[in-house]
């Protein structure tokens, strides 16, 4: 995996179309993007994005699979919502799917380093994504 700096910058707030679930493994979300890349078809207008909910369930992750979106799409299984604009650490990651854990730790090592508080709020927005070829 490649170091990357990190970054402290603001996110725009954004429409998302998502899907919101339980997981237990990183493994079930690339289903979840392919479902809801399907329901969205045409309206999606930026990357795959995955938002977690820390704490939200005992075991697993609550999860919602997102992307962003031109206009509104609602399904039985997919919803609408405006994703607020807020303050991020960030960095890109570099790698195979299942090791993007190794990126968000540094990213509380640095946040703990300067004294920083944060959220259990995580956005993971994916500009390249793969499961054929997860490097």
């Amino acid at each position: 995996m490649m170091d990357t700096p990190i970054v402290y910058k603001k996110l725009a707030p954004v429409q998302v179309a998502f899907i919101k679930t339980c997981i237990d493994t990183r493994e079930r979300i690339l289903p979840l993007l392919d479902r809801l890349r399907a329901a969205c078809g045409d309206t999606i207008s930026g990357p795959a994005m995955v938002i977690f909910h820390g704490g939200a369930v005992k075991d697993g992750f609550l999860i919602e699979a997102a992307f962003p979106i031109s206009h509104p799409v609602e399904t039985e299984e997919v919803h609408t919502r405006l994703l607020e604009a807020a303050p991020a650490v960030t960095m890109a990651h570099y790698g195979e799917h299942n090791t993007i854990r190794e990126s968000a730790l540094k990213i509380y090592e640095y946040i703990g380093k300067h004294a920083w508080t944060t959220s259990l709020f995580r956005r993971e927005i994916y500009t390249v994504l793969c499961g054929d070829e997860p490097e």
